[in-house]
């Protein structure tokens, strides 16, 4: 496994994808999940620019997001694998995000198979985790193993330290305990009731949201919510924070719920779990 840095103000990510032949496959970057999909998105991006030519004669760059993957993975392990395979090796780079994320054994199963189709087809593979591949007991073997075969690149800002979301000028930025505190605050509740066991439907509410802020704004890993709110479960969290996601984009009264809790945390704007 190769290590480096790569600091986000000074994007050095041009070289390594002017690479020929690629040297290192696949790119792992490591850092918070928020700075590591945004600089996924800014390769693809680039990538795009760099190649208008290919990608107008149809040679393109696919970036997959964490919904996407685990929809392209639940149909590869079913009977949609050579579909799936197709896609994905049509790209001459791609980038996938979330692979922390999953969950299910069957997407965990068929994700490595889909790694070695890619590597086989001389595609270009770049992927984001918050942890290096060999410290995450939430992957597989197979996974892990492949992901540490390229070079891993920490993601960081100019101050050294993983690059966090963006708060207001002068506002710390969110803890988990401020997290619950605000997110209690507002819903009327106590910090204790999120982590604790209710069900109660507006504590749950509650809980979920504090669960995708943290996961947002902190960086925190699925198994690391999952301690924190009382030793659940890193498959909970994740379904927690998805069906927050689907009711913010669904209930104007919830996503407003959303936006102020975050004002109240000092950040700028919402953004979408990583």
């Amino acid at each position: 496994m190769v290590r480096t840095e790569l600091d986000l103000l000074g994007l050095g990510i041009t070289s390594l994808l002017a690479d020929e032949p690629c040297h290192y496959s696949p790119l792992v970057l490591v850092g918070s999940p928020v700075a590591t999909s945004a600089v996924l998105q800014d390769i693809h991006q680039h990538w795009q620019r760099l190649h208008n030519e290919r990608v107008a004669k149809g040679v393109r760059s696919l970036f997959i997001d964490p919904q996407r993957l685990a929809r392209d993975l639940e149909s590869a392990a079913g009977d949609g694998l050579d579909s799936v395979h197709r896609r994905w090796v049509s790209a001459a780079l791609v980038l996938i995000d979330g692979i922390e994320q999953l969950s299910s054994q069957g997407q965990l199963t068929a994700l490595p198979h889909l790694l070695d189709r890619v590597s086989e087809s001389g595609s270009r593979l770049i992927c984001s985790l918050s942890q290096e591949p060999g410290s995450r007991g939430d992957l597989t073997a197979a996974i892990t193993s492949r992901l540490g075969e390229g070079l891993v690149v920490t993601v960081r800002d100019a101050t050294g330290l993983p690059a966090p979301a963006e708060p207001a000028a002068g506002t710390p930025q969110p803890t988990l305990r401020r997290i619950l505190s605000a997110t209690a605050r507002h819903y009327g509740l106590m910090p204790a009731d999120l982590v604790g066991s209710s069900r109660r439907r507006t504590i749950a509410l509650a809980r979920g949201i504090a669960m995708h802020l943290a996961r947002q704004l902190c960086g925190e890993s699925l198994a690391g919510i999952g301690r924190r709110f009382n030793g659940r479960d890193h498959t909970t969290v994740l379904h927690a924070i998805r069906v927050t996601q689907e009711r913010i984009e669904r209930d104007p009264v919830i996503a407003d719920d959303f936006e102020a809790i975050l004002r109240a945390l000092g950040n700028r704007a919402a953004r979408h779990p990583s």
